[in-house]
């Protein structure tokens, strides 16, 4: 999400300005206190990826830009920006290359990968297995062009009737299901030519997907839990993957492989080509800055006697932005991201949004001579009746930022308090509406004891509508499962 990305990028020390769909109330609160730092307003909000360059006309071309989810599925806008502006993200071309299963799937296929076999001939599909024994539900009908599950349905053999979005043919096609147990791999790739291009894996998650716990259907993604262990079998086949990609394809910066593992066998699934859901599960505060590597993947010369470029010189680089042997990320305590649908249309009224904010988590920009705490106001934290909160938060260590940068302050917590293993992020701003079936919010939780997480899972969630809440005894068992505690 955008809300993600942006407090990696708060953390990483860089002043972003963020423009999306939804206008989270925790993102708008992340950036509130950034006008005074970058000079404009920090949150833009639109109806649809085409209004994006409207959006930040007024930005400096040279400031990077930074797409998440779901952009690079526009080929055309991507075209645009990447024409215009100095984009930090693969090209229109190289995402075209990775989202055909005939050539990604043919490049893995020939190097020894195991991958789903596929068809994107439809009318040839329905003959070639008319007098199969394979059971046509064992197909998938998935689109090139969507994200998160989105729109994926079991084949039914007959032939198919597209919806108008989805007409043309060549934005489809078939993939034989596979069994086992969905996960994702997340890389980093350096900007060198692909003979010398270096690709690390920087970590693997445990995918909980179609979970109708959380009212989603399907194989809409729910969720991930991560950095998780894999055997070195495993983390060889990965590895290899990374390799083969960055050997045949230009990719640079962050990217993520969903795969299921069937057995020993790493089964690829689909790549997603931009920064991932999963990559603030492998942020480790101080150590590792996720979101300035991706800019010095793409901004920063190879040349290091070169003048820095008006768009390397837009953001300043931290000293201890990453180490580089990614095996220790592996070792550390897994996180849980757990994305909770609505099961009905939601109004958002201004009392559940604060209600919902009360459990957040969030590491807020910090302003030169002014305290913490005034932008932590109790008007934006009333408790759980609605009443204003009369807790001062302490006031934050307000230094002034080198240029380039923003102070961000120790995680302040919003009401949980620190013995909370629980808490909510992407929180639907007042007086927005969430239709059914979409993300309503997400649900963090860190290691702890079953019982100690049962009970914050029901703190947290009891500031949702009834209808809304899923069971917390039966949440922490879809966690368990997915190998969380």
């Amino acid at each position: 999400s955008v809300r993600s990305a942006a407090q990696l990028a708060v953390v990483s020390g860089l002043r972003p300005v963020c423009v999306d769909l939804f206008g989270d109330a925790d993102l708008r609160l992340l950036l509130s206190g950034l006008s005074w730092a970058i000079g404009c307003q920090p949150y833009r909000q639109i109806k649809r990826f085409a209004d994006v360059v409207t959006a930040i006309s007024d930005i400096d071309p040279d400031v990077p830009v930074v797409f998440s989810g779901g952009l690079e599925n526009d080929a055309a806008l991507l075209e645009r920006l990447q024409a215009d502006r100095h984009v930090a993200g693969m090209s229109a071309e190289t995402i075209r290359r990775l989202r055909d299963p005939e050539d990604y799937f043919s490049v893995l296929r020939r190097e020894g990968v195991a991958v789903p076999n596929w068809m994107t001939d439809f009318s040839s599909a329905c003959r070639q297995l008319r007098d199969r024994s394979a059971a046509p539900d064992t197909w998938l009908l998935k689109s090139r062009t969507s994200s998160g599950g989105i729109g994926i349905r079991r084949w039914n053999g007959l032939p198919v009737t597209l919806p108008k979005s989805q007409e043309d043919e060549r934005r489809n096609f078939l993939q034989r299901f596979v069994g086992g147990t969905a996960m994702s791999a997340t890389y980093f790739a350096d900007r060198q030519s692909s003979s010398q291009r270096s690709v690390r894996l920087v970590g693997t998650c445990v995918q909980v997907i179609g979970e109708q716990l959380l009212f989603a259907d399907g194989f809409q993604f729910c969720g991930n839990v991560g950095p998780m262990e894999v055997p070195e079998s495993i983390r060889g086949q990965l590895e290899h993957i990374g390799l083969v990609t960055g050997r045949n394809f230009d990719v640079c910066g962050f990217f993520g492989i969903d795969f299921v593992l069937n057995a020993d066998r790493v089964v690829v699934i689909e790549i997603n080509p931009r920064i991932t859901a999963s990559l603030e599960l492998f942020e480790v505060p101080q150590q590792t800055r996720h979101l300035a590597m991706q800019l010095t993947a793409f901004v920063r010369s190879s040349d290091p006697a070169e003048p820095k470029s008006p768009a390397e010189q837009s953001f300043v680089e931290p000293t201890d932005m990453i180490a580089d042997d990614h095996r220790s990320r592996f070792s550390a305590r897994p996180k849980v991201r757990l994305v909770l649908y609505a099961a009905d249309d939601l109004h958002v009224t201004a009392n559940l949004s604060a209600r919902m904010l009360y459990h957040c988590r969030l590491t807020v920009p910090a302003r030169p001579g002014d305290a913490l705490q005034r932008l932590l106001s109790a008007e934006l934290c009333p408790d759980r009746s609605g009443e204003r909160r009369t807790e001062q938060f302490a006031d934050a260590a307000l230094v002034r930022p080198n240029q380039g940068t923003v102070v961000a302050a120790a995680q302040p917590f919003f009401g949980t308090g620190e013995g909370c293993c629980v808490w909510l992020a992407d929180i639907p701003s007042a007086e927005s509406v969430v239709p059914k079936g979409t993300p309503l919010c997400s649900i963090y939780a860190e290691s702890a004891g079953s019982s100690r997480l049962i009970r914050d899972l029901n703190n947290v969630l009891s500031c949702l509508p009834q209808r809304f809440v899923p069971r917390p005894d039966r949440l922490a068992e879809i966690m368990v499962a997915a190998g969380f505690l």
